[in-house]
């Protein structure tokens, strides 16, 4: 039992999804405070937060690679799988 009405909810994203949020979040964390209200840049200096992922970004805010958690071990996220997340 929950101590709140919290509903569960199962999302599904294709791999090209969750890299592309994933790299707007990562353009945030190189915004300057001129760019912090555009598209790419969501806030200053912050980042989505996730779990079961891997990530490797440069200084620059560039993706260098996303690996997600699978039964034993992490794979690369491959742009046209189906992936679950609740």
């Amino acid at each position: 039992m929950l101590p709140f009405s919290n509903a569960v909810f199962i999302y599904r994203v294709t791999g090209q999804e969750l890299l592309d949020v994933l790299q707007i979040s990562a353009n945030a964390l190189t915004a300057t405070e001129l760019e912090h209200f555009t598209q790419t840049a969501l806030s200053l200096r912050s980042f989505l937060q996730v779990s079961g992922l891997r990530l490797e970004i440069s200084k620059g805010g560039t993706m260098l690679s996303v690996k997600i958690e699978k039964e034993c071990c992490l794979e690369p996220v491959d742009a046209y799988t189906t992936y679950y997340a609740h």
